[in-house]
């Protein structure tokens, strides 16, 4: 292996450990998440555009705090949300879903 190559892969190693490090630091927790709102900002504005979320195949269904505060779930432990997940599913499965 050449030497400018070995001293590359030294560096990238190097600078790997020490941001791993870095972030690890407790005084860093008020910080978790930023990291993924700069890789959403920098895929805004670096990558390619993408289609409109109206065109793409994907759909996701999620429950929010919205979700948790409205009938059937308020005041329901998650435990116990079975028959309303499997309500969900059977009418995403019956709108045409082709996996789950």
């Amino acid at each position: 292996m050449e030497l400018k190559h070995l001293q590359s892969w030294i560096v990238a190693i190097v600078v790997i450990f020490g941001v791993s490090a870095i972030t690890a630091l407790p005084s860093l927790d008020r910080l978790h998440g930023l990291d993924i709102d700069a890789l959403h900002w920098l895929r805004e504005n670096i990558a390619p555009a993408h289609s409109s979320p109206a065109s793409s195949p994907t759909v996701i269904v999620a429950i929010d705090e919205q979700t948790y505060v409205t009938p059937p779930f308020i005041g329901l432990p998650k435990v116990m949300w079975t028959q309303q997940i499997g309500e969900v599913q059977s009418a995403v499965l019956g709108g045409g879903a082709a996996a789950f």
